[in-house]
């Protein structure tokens, strides 16, 4: 997040305590999707992320130093996260920009992932946050929690929400340059704008895993700006119904700090979940990260499951916003769930993986693991099985590193995409 003053802000802002306001009904389809966010999966993308792991590019393995705009490891950062959605089987792209700040290139690179709505597709809600990280040596900018934590969490929700079909359309975004003055969802913004595309509300996530009085404190900042606050409520709800046990302060004169200005510049609606970055004028302190900035903003500050909390918070909240479609009438037409065979997550793996696919009606289903020359390795699924989403763990501990293919067969016809295990 980008460093400025938060006097103003500590002025205005309403304490919003867990579970006493903004009851709304209960959604299982939405509960699913909480219950589907995966601390392992969070924090192994941090890890790699930050440098604590490598990433694989291909077939390249490459440890990521730096997410400074000016060092080349952040153009690897985008590259992994570009993989990363792609291997959901969304429809993914790379917008470029020039940028006088750049000084390998001259351009910024924002990441933007979609998946249409099956009944609203020109409207749109954005799941966002900055890939980029600063400190004063640009060389050793490791950025866990400012902001591998953010986009962390984009990633994961897109992992979970590309196996749903939704009313509106939803695009995860990952923007560049946010550290030297949101300098990439500007771009973005007044694109959208200029083009005149129909954004409903953005939810920006920066800086969500730091809490270390476990406290379970954090902000939301919200501007009276087309329906931010109506956004805010929603996250409060979601915060209560699906008991999420978030001490949310909401601060009503938000925060210009971060990309979601960039859209309130535009007069769309939008909010930003950060932790508690900015204190109150009811407590003497906050629990401001003290690593901010700096080479040793690493996991070890980390509050795991604070960190789980706030993600699920956010993942919530958009799959509220944008609808999850299971069966129901529109315009006297049945609209359903349709097919997905999603790609294997993580991937490459080493040793447990994760499959995810949608069947729209219920049917026989034999999921099957080959080898590259075709033979059969082993049976995960063969049975019937009930219409919606499921999931199968497969523990590769037992075959040996290389290049499979895993196949449903569904209604037959025979579906299939390609797994790597590396140890």
């Amino acid at each position: 997040m980008k460093n400025t003053s938060n006097v103003v802000n500590l002025l205005f802002f309403v304490m919003i305590l867990s579970g006493i306001v903004y009851p709304q009904q209960f959604n299982t389809s939405v509960q699913n999707v909480i219950n589907e966010v995966s601390l392992a999966n969070l924090i192994s993308t941090v890890s790699r992320l930050s440098g604590e792991k490598p990433v694989t590019i291909g077939s390249e393995e490459i440890t990521i130093l730096s997410r400074y705009m000016n060092h080349p490891h952040n153009d690897i950062a985008a590259d992994f996260i570009k993989q990363e959605l792609e291997g959901y089987g969304l429809d993914v792209e790379d917008q470029y920009y020039v940028s006088s700040r750049n000084t390998l290139g001259g351009v910024g690179r924002n990441i933007i992932a979609k998946k249409l709505g099956v009944e609203y597709p020109e409207k749109k809600y954005i799941l966002c946050a900055h890939y980029d990280s600063i400190t004063s040596n640009g060389s050793n900018a490791p950025g866990a929690d400012d902001n591998a934590s953010g986009t962390a969490a984009v990633l994961e929700a897109a992992r979970i929400l590309s196996g749903y079909q939704t009313k509106y359309t939803m695009l995860f975004i990952l923007f560049d340059e946010e550290e030297l003055g949101m300098i990439g969802s500007n771009y973005y913004a007044n694109s959208a704008w200029s083009s005149g595309e129909e954004i409903m509300g953005v939810i920006n996530m920066d800086m969500i895993a730091f809490d270390s009085n476990s406290d379970w404190s954090c902000d939301v900042h919200t501007r009276n700006i087309s329906n931010s606050e109506a956004l805010k409520n929603k996250m409060l709800e979601v915060n209560s119904t699906y008991s999420l046990m978030l001490n949310v302060e909401v601060h009503s004169v938000g925060t210009t700090s971060s990309d979601q200005s960039s859209f309130w510049n535009k007069s769309y609606g939008a909010i930003l979940l950060i932790e508690d970055y900015e204190g109150s004028i009811l407590v003497l302190y906050n629990d401001f990260n003290a690593f901010y900035h700096t080479a040793n903003d690493r996991l070890f500050a980390f509050n795991s499951l604070y960190y789980k909390a706030m993600s699920k918070l956010s993942v919530g909240t958009f799959a509220e916003l944008a609808e999850i479609v299971t069966t129901s009438e529109n315009n006297d037409e049945v609209v359903e769930t349709a097919f997905l065979l999603s790609q294997n997550y993580p991937n490459p793996f080493n040793p447990s993986t994760k499959i995810v696919f949608t069947l729209p009606h219920s049917g026989y289903v034999r999921l099957t693991l080959f080898n590259i020359l075709g033979d059969e390795i082993e049976v995960f699924i063969d049975g019937h099985m009930q219409a919606g989403s499921h999931h199968y763990n497969f523990n590769a501990k037992d075959v040996s590193s290389g290049v499979y293919f895993y196949q449903l067969l569904y209604e037959s016809k025979a579906y299939q995409r390609k797994m790597i295990v590396a140890k």
